[in-house]
């Protein structure tokens, strides 16, 4: 029987539960983050569109050193991003901020849906993988798939052990940088320095597909709000055939599911 891969069913979803968002929403109703003092002025800094038009790598300059790639190793961290992801021919341009303490983590990425603000935020805590959506109030729930669950962007760098370093380049611009082997996954991270400072990493997992993502990193933080993985309020989980394909992944996707 031809199995259909876990990172496909995801994608699926992820995008089904966006599109939700479209004709119908008021886009006054956007759910803000309540962290106060970390949210960015601008939910959509980037001002991208579906081909990342208008997203540009820059790394930012000035800024005291900071002991992040120790930060990170503890399990405890909090920084602002911007990345680009490729997945085969796939290729995605995201911006937001990221929240990780002890295994669990926050990232919100800060989109757009027809014109109108439509954060996504991801929420992982207990082996379990939550999507919400801003304009359509939907919540996904799924088992946790490591990068896969996020865009690729890796969320647990406790155990990474440190390989060698060099030289490379990253937003265009030529830094060292230390590279470090991720866990059991064959994969690596690289964690660029440019003045003392941790401005950009590079990772490659391997999960069945390729996840290479190049991040550009700003504001770290060796902390995250006490409330950083509640739950927003006012939103609904959605029930749909993608999720019943999650919770039987051997099974053959042919034969297909009724609601």
């Amino acid at each position: 029987m031809r199995k259909t891969p876990i990172f496909i069913i995801l994608f699926v979803l992820v995008f089904a539960l966006t599109a939700c968002g479209g004709a119908g929403d008021d886009p006054t109703q956007k759910n803000n983050e309540k962290e106060a003092g970390t949210q960015p002025a601008n939910e959509n800094e980037a001002g991208m569109d579906a081909a990342g038009i208008g997203f540009e790598l820059t790394i930012s300059e000035g800024g005291e050193p900071a002991p992040l790639v120790e930060w990170m190793k503890g399990g405890t961290f909090s920084f602002e991003f911007n990345s680009i992801t490729t997945i085969g021919d796939d290729v995605s341009y995201k911006t937001g901020r990221i929240y990780a303490d002890q295994g669990k983590a926050k990232i919100v990425f800060y989109d757009q849906y027809d014109g109108k603000a439509n954060n996504l935020t991801n929420i992982i805590k207990d082996g379990v993988a939550y999507t919400f959506v801003d304009l359509s109030k939907l919540i996904a729930q799924t088992p946790y798939f490591g990068a896969v669950s996020t865009n690729g962007i890796i969320t647990d760098y406790r155990g990474i052990g440190y390989s060698s370093s060099g030289e490379g380049t990253i937003a265009g611009k030529t830094l060292p940088f230390d590279e470090y082997d991720y866990g059991d996954s064959g994969g690596a991270v690289r964690f660029y320095f440019d003045d003392g400072r941790v401005v950009g990493l590079e990772s490659e997992i391997d999960f069945g597909a390729v996840f290479k993502t190049e991040m550009v990193i700003r504001n770290p933080k060796s902390s995250v709000p006490a409330d950083a993985f509640d739950f927003p309020k006012g939103y609904v989980l959605q029930e749909s055939a993608v999720m019943k394909m999650l919770e039987y992944p051997n099974e053959d996707m042919d034969e297909g599911y009724t609601e």
